[in-house]
């Protein structure tokens, strides 16, 4: 007799949407925001426990600064884009649309996923706020969140975030908050939803011109900005956590001196340019990989190999630490001087960075299979060095940082010329 049990057919709608749902869209968030999540754990363990800094701090200088109000709502709207992403726009989970399970129950999955994904933001304000403005921060930075992934191609959707940013800049008045972020969050999560699996078209694009130096350093950063774009917002990300933890660090802290200020934003930051520069240097060196039989048979010498390896890094880097010191000395209102210093040795401090991050994964990134265990290793080691040296010595660190990449230049020459025609000629 052939059995009757072995699928059960009349399985819980609820079960298996659930399951349907962790499978596809759920592990995919857990994966790419648990490395900005684990950011955030980090630096608010040393701002509210080291520092002495409550979530009700936090919330009552947010309702009296418009700028530290509208900083830490980008702030955790880049840090929560992936984690949204995944939720409504992950293509394995395309497919759910296609069941026949009732709309509202799919939209009650997606709504408990995308809070779970404001968890952390939801405690900083539920603690520090109390329920009703909780809710409307939730809410506001829901709406943020999913308006930004929408793009804004439609006028609802412009409209929405146009309200949404006025309420956001007026006096804190969190029914009216409530009353305009809920719409708009409901609005910008189903327009993801339902665009999602839409094919989006690429215009074409133009020549570039100048030199191979130039030609292949742009090539290299048009497949990071096609291919990347997760890993760039991540950087952008732990930089403006960085900003946060930095203004409400000297804040707290006082330091009594200008180095001390310097030492304490160039620690700070230095940590989120080296997690955001090791995320970018993977697919920008499988980018260099998948031309190298391209630039062999030009004859692209291996100086400029170098140098357009490293200048998109750089540039991406330079550009952090210039946000992140600026930003910062605006908001903790320092004299111009000190904030030209401050912008100065945060800017020295992410090109030499990129140079030794970009050893660093050439060093790691192998291809035999170890590779992640030799760049978590090394990108932790380096991440170690680096806050060792800044607490230990400020910026006079830096003169050692510049050091270690003079030798590292010394040695890539040495190599280039032990290659030359010239050279294998004389063995």
């Amino acid at each position: 007799m052939a059995r009757t049990d072995a699928v059960n057919v009349s399985e819980s709608g609820w079960t298996g949407l659930l399951r349907a749902f962790w499978v596809s869209s759920g592990r995919a968030a857990v994966a790419r925001a648990m490395p900005l999540y684990f950011a955030v754990l980090i630096g608010a363990s040393v701002l509210f426990e080291g520092s002495g800094v409550r979530p009700a701090d936090v919330v009552q200088a947010t309702g009296a600064s418009l700028g530290q109000r509208l900083l830490l709502y980008l702030a955790w709207t880049l840090v929560s884009l992936p984690a949204l992403r995944a939720v409504l726009a992950t293509p394995s989970s395309f497919f759910l649309r296609t069941l026949p399970v009732a709309r509202w129950r799919m939209w009650t999955v997606w709504s408990a996923a995308l809070l779970l994904a404001e968890l952390p933001w939801a405690y900083l304000w539920l603690r520090g706020g109390g329920l009703g403005p909780g809710l409307a921060a939730v809410a506001a930075a829901l709406a943020a969140g999913t308006l930004a992934l929408t793009r804004l191609e439609q006028p609802a959707e412009r409209s929405a975030a146009l309200a949404l940013g006025a309420v956001l800049c007026a006096p804190p008045f969190w029914p009216l908050l409530l009353a305009v972020s809920a719409p708009a969050a409901a609005l910008g999560a189903r327009r993801v939803w339902l665009r999602a699996p839409q094919a989006r078209g690429s215009g074409g694009s133009a020549g570039i011109a100048g030199g191979p130096l130039l030609a292949l350093a742009a090539s290299h950063a048009i497949v990071l900005w096609r291919q990347a774009r997760a890993q760039l917002s991540r950087a952008g990300a732990l930089t403006l956590l960085a900003l946060v933890a930095g203004y409400f660090g000297a804040k707290n802290t006082r330091p009594a001196s200008s180095a001390e200020l310097l030492g304490l934003c160039s620690a700070l930051l230095a940590p989120a340019l080296i997690l955001g520069g090791a995320s970018v240097c993977g697919p920008l060196l499988r980018s260099e990989a998948q031309l190298r039989w391209l630039l062999a048979v030009c004859g692209t010498p291996a100086r400029a190999r170098r140098l357009a390896r490293l200048a998109p890094l750089a540039l991406l880097l330079l550009g952090l630490a210039l946000l992140h010191g600026l930003a910062l000395a605006t908001l903790l209102q320092l004299p111009a001087p000190l904030t030209a210093l401050l912008a100065l040795l945060e800017s020295l401090a992410a090109l030499l960075l990129a140079s030794m991050l970009i050893e660093v994964a050439r060093w790691a990134l192998r291809g035999d299979g170890s590779d992640s265990g030799r760049l978590l290793l090394g990108v932790g080691g380096l991440l170690l060095g680096a806050t060792l040296s800044l607490a230990r010595w400020g910026t006079a660190a830096l003169i050692g940082w510049a050091v270690l990449v003079g030798l590292a230049a010394l040695a890539h020459r040495r190599e280039t010329l032990d290659a030359a025609p010239g050279a294998q000629l004389n063995l």
